[in-house]
């Protein structure tokens, strides 16, 4: 237990060490080393001098630095939503933050073994509260009795912040735009002209704040009990669109988030050296204050008796429960076997919120949804040596989902401008069927060591998943793998592997999908769904350790994966994707770290498909790929002892062309309308440069200066787009989710200081 003198003596380090960087902030230039010119020989000597020891104290008698603070101080040139996206720092202007770590513990024999420890970052120094993306985290405990936590953490995300709408996040119009406005039966032009004038710029973006918790006790031996507790609640907005009256009249809104998720968990450990098992019980529960979303239409057709708006449906609040277990176990001396087990129920009962077109009819039967889902999962894997040179490793996996929620049926909905049924009939969907599936893996690996320095392995992996109510009841695939790992002498080491998949789609029938709801079409029996159908899948991966000299290393890896999909008519037929990277680093001379690093990134795909249902239209292949392109470098410079500075630049060119080619299929002929035109290509230039030093004025005392500028270029057709429509020979009035060009440039330049004790 800690003792009230040890929390004063710990409370007094932390308040010296706030009170020492304050005066080091106010007049770093006044504090240095004392010399002997600090005080007369005829005086008495300081307390701690050199003056009252004969010698000096050994090195191991200082003080070990624990504790430290900082802050920096400093301004932002320049704005955007884009270089702010993770951190919240959207606006030009000065910049203030500070950041602290205290901890403490007894250290005498008599006090016990109490600790605390207390960290805090981005810290706004002008109102003391933490910063969008701050963050605060206490520990304290008995060491090897029992330990808690509390910790706070901000997240912010700003999705863009010149995002085109004419809506705000409630659903009412911007900027004075009266509803039903819009005439949608004018000319292309005016109707896009008209629209234009009212559309808002906003900025979207979510923030999330997480408080949790958690308390582990271990002073039964071998036991460990742990329960946590967290809280997170995530506010703001998301870009979305919304279809009014029929597919013609669309236009882009805020969706709101407000969203609340609570989780609580309890954990009973045991462990022995032969023996491992854990159990633990999850609740989460899921909340969403807003059911749906309702906007005023702008469009002049929406002229159905009772209609005030248009409804999109926001997740629906729901709960979790789970139990996990998890076993080990030795074997004899090398063999290990591990189980991990768990069992949930997820639970959606929210109620139904009628429609305004339902024209006095229920879509459902029932005031709520009343949904259950079941899941369990199961992995067990064991592992041993069977002799010095080899290894093997076979696991199992389970993985069930068991939908009971009930199958209902779907009365048609009724469009806002005449009040007639949409969508019904063999067309329409009638039915909302509950998504069950069963999925299995079994796996086999095994290792040989050929020599000293060289190992082979194959790994071979069989998967069976089954499905209700989807294109294929059953996928199976086959994937193996080889790899060898080899080291030359003391200064190379590599890696190579390569593996082949195949994958059996049975019975797949593109249709087969909408048959299950209740719409009885035929004409998608030849698009296939490339996550679902036949895959022939081709892997090779590498990469490569070279110290050349004590001052000079290379490090280098590559990885590239092929997808055919060989029975695919209409849909993507092929796809892959390359990833590679080299890393060279320099020491010329003591004090001087340098490395240059270069990674290239592709993915490329090709889709076909027909602009007619009938099969009868033009065949459209569009090829698309996109590349990017990484260089950097980077210099750490230890001048002297108390000086460091480094050099850091980043260059990355990103590229995606589009590439369209049509052709004629039974009956068509190309024509300006069915015929595919190329797409511009899209390009992406980001260049991020920073520049920082330290001088360490005196043992635990630093100050800091760094600069950094940012460019990002985007060329995209989309981002000069206003509103716009499908066509321009129609009358047909659609607003697209306009984002603009997120280009920027972005100087910052911060001084900091940081203190230990």
């Amino acid at each position: 237990m800690i003792t009230s003198i040890s929390l004063r003596r710990g409370l007094a380090r932390w308040s010296k060490g706030w009170v020492l960087l304050a005066s080091t902030c106010l007049t770093p230039l006044a504090a240095g080393p004392a010399s002997a010119d600090d005080f007369g020989l005829d005086e008495p000597a300081a307390e701690g001098s050199a003056a009252d020891s004969s010698k000096e104290k050994p090195e191991s008698d200082k003080p070990v630095t624990v504790n430290e603070a900082g802050m920096a101080v400093g301004y932002q040139q320049g704005s955007s939503g884009m270089y702010g996206r993770f951190s919240g720092s959207d606006k030009a202007g000065m910049v203030s933050k500070g950041w602290v770590h205290l901890e403490d513990r007894t250290v005498k024999k008599d006090d016990g073994t109490f600790f605390v420890t207390f960290d805090a970052r981005n810290i706004d120094l002008g109102s003391h509260e933490l910063l969008e993306d701050g963050e605060a985290r206490l520990k304290m405990g008995q060491q090897g009795t029992w330990t808690a936590r509390l910790n706070y953490q901000g997240t912010p995300y700003i999705e863009t912040d010149n995002y085109h709408t004419l809506f705000r996040s409630d659903g009412s119009l911007q900027n004075g735009l009266a509803a039903k406005s819009i005439n949608t039966t004018s000319t292309n032009a005016a109707g896009i002209a008209r629209a234009s004038q009212y559309l808002a710029v906003e900025q979207v973006g979510t923030r999330r704040d997480r408080v949790d918790g958690s308390f582990s006790y271990k002073g039964i031996a071998n036991w460990n009990f742990t329960t946590k507790i967290d809280h997170e609640h995530k506010q703001g907005t998301k870009s979305n669109s919304f279809m009014f009256i029929n597919n013609n009249y669309f236009a882009a809104f805020l969706e709101p988030v407000q969203y609340d998720t609570d989780r609580i968990s309890a954990t009973a450990a045991y462990t022995r050296k032969l023996f491992q098992a854990q159990l633990s019980y999850v609740f989460s529960s899921f909340t969403n204050t807003q059911q749906q979303w309702v906007g005023s239409s702008p469009f002049i057709g929406t002229t159905r008796a009772n209609y005030t708006g248009s409804q999109y449906s926001l997740p629906p609040s729901n709960t979790e429960h789970m139990l996990k277990g998890e076993a080990g176990l030795n074997v004899g001396t090398y063999g290990r076997l591990n189980l991990n087990t768990r069992v949930s129920a997820q639970i959606q009962n929210e109620s139904y919120t009628a429609r305004y077109y339902e024209a006095g009819t229920s879509r459902v039967d029932g005031t709520h949804y009343d949904g259950l889902i079941q899941n369990h999962f199961a992995n067990l894997v064991y592992s041993d040596r069977l002799a010095n040179d080899w290894t093997v490793k076979a696991a199992y996996t389970v993985d069930h989902r068991d939908n009971n929620s009930p199958s209902y049926t779907l009365s048609p909905s009724y469009r806002g401008d005449t009040g007639t049924a949409t969508w019904n009939g063999s067309g329409g969907i009638k039915t909302v069927t509950p998504y069950s599936f069963l999925n299995q893996s079994a796996e086999l690996e095994s290792g040989y060591r050929l020599t000293k320095d060289t190992r082979l392995s194959g790994t071979f992996t069989h998967t069976d998943k089954q499905r209700e109510y989807s294109v294929t009841n059953r996928n199976t695939e086959d994937r193996g793998e080889l790899k060898v790992r080899s080291a030359f002498g003391k200064d190379v080491s590599a890696d190579f592997s390569v593996g082949r998949a195949f994958r059996d789609a049975q019975d797949y029938n593109g249709n087969l999908a909408w048959n299950y709801v209740g719409r009885t079409t035929t004409a998608e029996r030849e698009l296939s769904h490339y996550n679902y159908t036949d895959r022939l899948q081709d892997q090779v991966k590498g990469s490569v350790t070279w110290a050349i000299q004590p001052e000079l290393s290379l490090t280098g890896s590559v990885s590239y994966t092929d997808n055919n999909y060989p029975d695919v008519v209409y849909g993507v037929t092929k796809d892959h994707f390359l990833v590679s990277s080299i890393d060279v680093g320099y020491t010329p001379v003591s004090g001087i770290n340098t490395h240059l690093f270069y990674s290239y990134q592709e993915v490329g795909s090709a889709l076909e498909i027909n602009s007619s249902s009938a099969n009868t239209g033009v065949d459209w292949k569009l090829q698309t790929s996109d590349d990017i392109h990484t260089v950097g470098t980077g210099i750490e410079w230890q001048f002297n002892p108390k000086v460091k500075l480094s050099l850091d630049d980043s260059l990355s060119f990103a590229r995606t062309t589009y590439g369209i080619t049509s052709r004629q299929r039974n009956t068509a002929s190309p024509t300006a309308t069915n015929t595919g035109t190329d797409l511009p290509d899209t390009l992406t230039i980001q260049n991020s440069l920073r520049l920082s030093g330290e001088y360490e004025v005196e043992d635990g005392i630093t100050l800091g200066l760094t600069g950094q500028w940012e460019h990002l270029m985007s060329k995209d057709y989309l981002n000069v787009q206003e509103a716009a429509s499908t066509s321009n020979t129609t009358s047909q009035t659609v607003l697209i989710s306009g984002t603009g060009d997120p280009s920027y440039d972005v100087g910052v330049l911060m001084a900091t200081a940081k203190i230990k004790w």
